[in-house]
């Protein structure tokens, strides 16, 4: 149904690196979605290199009149990388645009997803704000189209100043609470969304998320991670609330499909239970890339129908010191050699955590 791939320019100039990649992009079929990275450290940069890429898509011919969404991570391993979603099969694809927000919905027999991209909120000045207006539009959008929040299998959560404080309140933290109290209205029988919440540059807090409805799902839990959603508090900072809430996010999220059956491994770090590994990137690269391994072996045995193969479709290695690029992505090709991989760089949500690594994963 969904095919996750990425694709990197290493032409010196944007405009010419932007040509190179969204020329390409725009003649696939049935592409859906497309993720660019940027870097720049202030709101002004990162506006003027979104303009710039944009003009070079509106030139070309754009399928469906799909927009393009932003991320403000500096690509590492070239000078311009792009992640996109194509679909394969016979439903029908909507397009929409929400005040920014791109919308696309699949509609297939009795089953339906929906991709929301680039949530955003300029006005708000602190996180906690940010979250609040985010999640309310979040909530008014999946109704709008008969979702819930129970829907979302997979959320991106990008977070300025990730681990900054404000008035005694962690960014990551405060942007934890009111996703907490947001989850609360309604129940997760199948578990949380697979998720990753982790930094970016300028000062806006951004969120993408995909939704399904009509399919069977299910949490895939790491026995060697404590979920996150029932760590203690020792692990935990103050936020907007008196009381610490947790990420309420699952490990990953496999989606049962009798095409092919899709895995949505959340954003993964050196953690053993609930505690860092405190070592340099080799070992924290290492040990991360095993615990997707193993969630993806659980996958192999609990999908439906039976498989017996994994295909890593793209990695995305979030890089906290640009210097380990090198280590980090020799490490990642060396496990999958034939994933399509997206080095960024970017804070984790820890301070002594250096990588931290995602995956898209059909099952065979």
């Amino acid at each position: 149904m969904l095919n996750f791939k990425a694709i990197c320019s290493d032409k010196p100039n944007l405009t010419e690196a932007a040509s190179d990649i969204l020329m390409q992009l725009s003649k696939l079929d049935q592409l859906i979605k497309v993720t660019v990275f940027i870097g720049g450290k202030t709101d002004d940069v990162l506006k003027n290199q979104r303009r710039l890429i944009n003009d070079v898509w509106n030139q070309l011919e754009i399928p469906n009149g799909l927009n393009l969404n932003f991320v403000a991570q500096k690509p590492l391993n070239c000078n311009l990388s792009a992640e996109y979603i194509t679909y394969s099969g016979n439903g029908t694809l909507h397009f929409a645009d929400n005040n920014g927000t791109n919308i696309v919905e699949i509609k297939e027999a009795d089953k339906r997803a929906i991709i929301l991209s680039g949530i955003e909120d300029c006005n708000s000045k602190d996180i906690t704000g940010q979250a609040q207006t985010v999640f309310e539009e979040i909530n008014d959008l999946l109704h709008q189209y008969n979702y819930a929040y129970n829907n979302i299998i997979r959320q991106w959560n990008y977070i300025p100043g990730i681990l900054s404080s404000a008035d005694g309140m962690q960014h990551y933290q405060a942007f934890n609470d009111v996703r907490s109290q947001a989850y609360d209205a309604v129940e997760w029988i199948k578990g949380y969304p697979a998720a990753t919440g982790i930094g970016v540059d300028g000062t806006r807090l951004c969120i993408d998320l995909i939704a399904v409805d009509g399919f069977e799902i299910n949490a895939v839990t790491n026995p060697d991670q404590i979920d996150a959603h029932i760590y203690s508090d020792k692990v935990l900072e103050f936020g907007c609330q008196p009381v610490k809430t947790t990420p309420k996010f699952e490990r990953a999220k496999l989606l049962h499909a009798d095409k092919q059956p899709l895995l949505f491994v959340s954003g993964t770090a050196a953690i053993e239970g609930e505690d860092s590994m405190e070592t340099g990137v080799n070992k924290q690269t290492e040990l991360t890339l095993q615990h997707i391994d193993l969630l993806c072996q659980l996958a192999i045995s609990n999908a439906k129908p039976l498989t017996s193969k994994c295909d890593v479709q793209v990695l995305r290695a979030y890089v906290k010191h640009p210097a380990d690029l090198e280590k980090v992505e020799k490490l990642c090709s060396e496990k999958y050699p034939n994933a399509a991989l997206v080095c960024v760089e970017a804070d984790v949500c820890r301070d002594e955590l250096l990588v931290e690594i995602e995956a898209f994963v059909s099952l065979s």
